[in-house]
């Protein structure tokens, strides 16, 4: 698991005596998966078995969720860096819920919290830039003042932005 440290990942305590090969594999008390499912993985899959558990934890403890409601997509954000985050990403739930989850360092180490938007603006600004330097649509992260950001394409920004839900 040398490549959970290059991570920045730390895994929790396993207890291998007393489970064997069927041992759970925990971050954070977050199960992963058994040692025995992770034996027969790449490390690349080890570790995007990781972020995903970790992401729809995130997610879950955001809405305070009801015990075994799942998550049932991870959709990646791209975003102009540097941003005080690594990654953005919109996890939707079965009850279709969206909640976007950041990826970011923290101490150290790698943390997957709720990413909220600064409502003290009064929305509708444009929280990063063009996604694609070498692209011809670029895309820009927007809040609604819904909270949850919006992917818009270069052509759907106009000179003063109106609140969302507006065509004109």
């Amino acid at each position: 698991m040398r490549h959970c440290e290059q991570f920045q990942i730390t895994l929790d305590p396993i207890d291998w005596q007393q489970f064997g090969m069927w041992a759970p594999v925990k971050v954070n008390n977050v199960e992963i998966a058994s040692l025995l499912e992770l034996r027969q993985r790449d490390s690349d899959d080890i570790l995007r078995q990781v972020q995903i558990k970790l992401f729809a934890h995130a997610a879950l403890q955001t809405l305070h969720a009801r015990p075994g409601l799942k998550a049932l997509m991870w959709s990646p954000v791209d975003v102009v860096q540097p941003q005080a985050f690594l990654s953005l990403w919109i996890i939707t739930l079965e009850t279709d819920e969206r909640i976007p989850i950041i990826e970011a360092i923290s101490n150290g180490q790698r943390v997957y919290e709720h990413y909220q938007f600064d409502g003290d603006d009064g929305g509708y600004h444009t929280i990063a830039g063009t996604a694609y330097t070498n692209d011809v649509a670029s895309r820009y992260l927007v809040d609604c003042n819904d909270g949850f950001p919006h992917i818009v394409h270069q052509s759907q920004v106009i000179q003063s932005i109106l609140p969302c839900g507006h065509d004109n």
